[in-house]
């Protein structure tokens, strides 16, 4: 369960319980939304040789570029692939590394021959008897 605060609204300053997430009112909130949409559209119709950055996408849309930043900083554009800095997306380079080492460390683990009795099996058992 999540703690709520009194914040201020990082778009139009109003006072307003926060939930998590992005600080933002419930009324900017849906206006986010609203311009995700907009901007989404406009990156998805953009030629591969066209390049934008938040301030271009801000002034593309008609909006003030706090709200794209705001957008960017919530992962709205990662999650759909999209990047506005210039560099290759965080999550999706992470997923390379991760899915990398996870094919190397199945390389690795067909070299080795598997235990015989199992991972819990204890050698000092059969010591003993």
């Amino acid at each position: 369960m999540n703690a709520r605060e009194l914040k201020n609204c990082r778009i139009c300053g109003k006072v307003f319980l926060h939930h998590g997430g992005i600080v933002v009112c419930e009324e900017c909130r849906k206006d986010l939304d609203d311009i995700y949409i907009k901007a989404r559209d406009i990156l998805r119709e953009k030629k591969d040789s066209e390049e934008f950055d938040s301030i271009r996408l801000a002034e593309e849309v008609g909006v003030d570029p706090i709200c794209i930043h705001i957008l960017v900083e919530g992962g709205y554009f990662e999650r759909d692939g999209f990047d506005l800095d210039g560099t290759v997306s965080t999550r999706k380079s992470l997923a390379r590394s991760f899915e990398a080492e996870l094919n190397r460390k199945k390389r690795d683990d067909q070299g080795k021959k598997p235990p015989s009795r199992g991972m819990f099996y204890d050698e000092r058992r059969d010591k003993d008897r």
